[in-house]
């Protein structure tokens, strides 16, 4: 039962900090959306936490959830709380027209 409630805990303390800190660089504002944002966020300090990434706390989510006519790449300062760039970023000609929908690790698939 201890565990369940620390895990509990553990998941609104992560929910806290990442909803207020999506408000407070207003990434809705920016066409970002929060469940993005989220996992972008829990991935970049489970890879911190292994030791995978930099100690540098800078996240950057390029969101291809959106059109690539969108504003969809965000880099992210998690030390000063602050959206360095919001700027357009391109996928590979192979994953699709205007939303990207194949990707692949490939060789010259040309996907993303």
């Amino acid at each position: 039962m201890w565990l369940v409630v620390c895990q509990n805990t553990w998941t609104n303390e992560r929910y806290g900090y990442i909803n207020n800190l999506y408000t407070e660089l207003k990434l809705k504002d920016v066409g970002l959306s929060l469940p993005v944002f989220e996992k972008a966020v829990t991935g970049f300090y489970n890879l911190k936490q292994s030791g995978c990434v930099s100690a540098k706390p800078i996240l950057t989510i390029a969101d291809f959830d959106q059109a690539s006519k969108n504003k969809r790449l965000y880099i992210i300062d998690l030390k000063s709380n602050t959206l360095l760039l919001n700027t357009w970023v391109a996928h590979g000609q192979g994953s699709g027209d205007d939303m990207p929908n194949q990707f692949s690790n490939i060789d010259s698939s040309h996907q993303s």
